[in-house]
């Protein structure tokens, strides 16, 4: 009777199992997916082996059919039980046997051993009891004798902690324990390295066993049921066991079949929704022995995946052939699963596992939308997601405009305006192009006339007037006369750039400032004085001259016949007398205006 308060935990197992082939629970080719639950021999239970309160039987190793093959003498199948547990333990689940088979190397013949730990106990990081991490292997690999070998395995951890791999000691392999000669292993990518020949003690044809442990611990400090774990620490153990077999063979090591493309790669993870249906197919070809082909591709995954044949390559390469798989996932399939492929050719030679992970969720974080503006979402992991931003936005959910103004593209005062994946510059006056880099040229338009010189300036221009223009664009033409330049009575004229003074009559020169001096020509004769005056002169005669230019002598006492004298032409109003008296002078008179 359970005492009050007691917590009950009802805790789902999952286990994968191999066995010789007609020895286990009796999985075939043609049960692939069927319950299979032969009786086998020797303990048929797996137990709770500590805190239970002593050895309890929990399940049966019946199990699903995986895989099968009779040529390399293995079958493989899985199940999942669930056990209802007192308390968050831990506790630890086992199967132990007594049927190694007599291994090379003096190994084997005696007992083995599988177990893992349960412990139910709360994490702090995720709220929920610590998960195993997830493995894969084949029951039996076949490895060429005299030849480089890897063989990698696969491994996953649903918490997301660091996953590590170890050689198994004590109670965790038994009698099997450093089973395989001079083997390395990669702890960290669970990769056994290895050469089967003499050097290193194998025997042509032999058999030989590994034992692994594989190991989870946090990434970062964690508390389980109030214990601290940091990152080193172990949280749980799984065991992995499986033969090596090294056949002979006269072909070269690397004549053997290889995965091509249109496979998922190594390590690859695919994501199908439960209930959805998932068709994928795997590819395989021996390159270097085209007249060897793919008989067989084996195939370890999640229960109730189904197998076609193998056939031609539905794309039309040459040696190629191909194996469909279908898998629709059920709600209880929700999680990720891992799987395993090895191609087998008519040689009976294989290629090396190609191992990938398929998740099944029930729920798809893009179906909310969650990327905004256009965002493409692509499903990351268990829940998460990754938005792939249109040009322009930013952000987890592409939710924030990139501001383009952040770094200042805008020049020369130029105000920017943020866009959609761009900006918008508004520029100052006078500024132009796309970051108003480029000062606009106010002189294209040839505002400046008359032949003046523009000067561009920031939103503006400088003409440079030729001479005699003047204003903004130099189309007023400058007027000389405006200061009055010319002098004494004269005419200003304006002109380009200068002017043109009229004179007054007796007045030269470039403004007219010079009274023109008359008497330079000399105009007064017979001694005369000439006196310059305005437009004209003046002869101060000499005694015995008269008239303007003096040019005129007086007239004498002397006696004489007018009656004689010839009249001559007119001068100036007045008129010669031709005297004919030999003293006489001939003289000029001034005529009387009233005779």
């Amino acid at each position: 009777m359970l005492t009050p308060g007691t917590v009950l935990f009802q805790v789902e197992l999952t286990f994968k199992m191999g066995w010789t082939y007609g020895r286990g629970p009796g999985c075939t080719e043609t049960k692939v997916g069927q319950l299979v639950s032969k009786q086998v021999a020797g303990n048929n239970q797996w137990q709770c082996t500590q805190g239970c309160g002593g050895t309890v039987d929990v399940a049966d190793v019946s199990y699903y059919c995986k895989g099968a093959n009779p040529g390399e003498k293995w079958e493989q199948g899985e199940k999942s039980f669930t056990h209802t547990f007192i308390g968050q333990g831990p506790y630890t689940v086992a199967y132990s046997g007594g049927n190694w088979m007599d291994l090379d190397g003096g190994k084997g013949g005696g007992t083995w051993n599988l177990e893992t730990v349960i412990d139910l106990r709360q994490r702090s990081d995720t709220g929920l009891s610590n998960s195993s991490p997830v493995t894969l292997s084949k029951p039996i690999y076949y490895t060429q004798y005299d030849c480089d070998h890897k063989i990698r395995i696969p491994v996953l951890d649903p918490d997301g902690d660091r996953v590590r791999c170890r050689m198994a000691n004590g109670s965790a392999c038994q009698s099997v324990c450093d089973a395989l000669p001079g083997v390395t292993l990669d702890e960290d990518t669970c990769t056994l390295t290895f050469r089967p020949d003499a050097p290193t003690s194998y025997s042509p044809g032999g058999w030989y066993a590994v034992a692994i442990t594989v190991e989870d611990s946090p990434t970062s400090p964690i508390t389980v049921g109030g214990q601290t774990y940091n990152p080193g620490d172990v949280l749980t153990s799984v065991p992995v066991q499986f033969l090596i077999q090294t056949p002979t063979s006269l072909q070269p090591c690397d004549w053997r079949p290889v995965f091509v493309n249109d496979t998922p790669a190594e390590g690859a993870q695919i994501v199908v929704r439960a209930g959805d249906t998932l068709n994928l197919n795997l590819y395989a070809s021996n390159l270097k022995n085209p007249a060897a082909t793919i008989s067989s591709i084996q195939v370890l995954g999640p229960r109730g995946m189904t197998q076609g044949a193998v056939t031609p390559d539905d794309k039309g390469r040459n040696n190629v052939f191909t194996k469909q798989l279908t898998w629709t996932p059920t709600p209880a399939d929700v999680g990720e699963h891992i799987l395993c492929a090895i191609a087998e050719d008519s040689t009976k030679r294989s290629s090396e596992s190609r191992c990938f992970s398929v998740k099944a969720w029930d729920i798809d974080p893009c179906d909310s939308t969650p990327c905004q503006h256009g965002a493409t979402c692509t499903r990351v992991g268990d829940t998460a997601f990754t938005c792939t931003c249109t040009p322009g936005y930013t952000d987890h959910l592409c939710a924030t405009d990139i501001d383009e103004c952040v770094s200042a593209p805008c020049q020369n005062g130029g105000t920017c305006k943020d866009q959609v994946n761009g900006y918008l510059c508004q520029c100052a006056p006078g500024y132009t192009d796309l970051q108003c880099q480029t000062d606009i040229n106010e002189c294209v338009s040839a505002p400046c006339q008359n032949g003046a010189t523009c000067v561009d300036q920031v939103n503006d221009y400088l003409c440079q007037c030729a001479p005699g223009y003047t204003d903004l664009q130099c189309q007023i033409d400058i007027d000389e006369c405006v200061s009055a330049p010319c002098q004494n009575g004269a005419t200003c004229v304006d002109q380009v750039n200068g002017y043109l003074c009229q004179c007054a009559p007796g007045y030269t020169d470039l403004q007219c400032q010079t009274d023109v001096n008359e008497c330079v020509s000399a105009p007064c004769q017979n001694g005369a004085t000439c006196v310059d005056q305005v437009n004209g002169y003046l002869c101060q005669c000499a005694p015995g001259y008269t008239d303007l230019q003096c040019q005129t002598g007086k007239i004498s006492d002397a006696y004489f016949d007018i009656s004689k004298a010839i009249v001559g032409n007119d001068v100036h109003g007045a008129f010669f007398l031709f005297c004919p008296l030999k003293s006489a002078q001939n003289v000029l008179l001034k005529r009387d205006p009233m005779v």
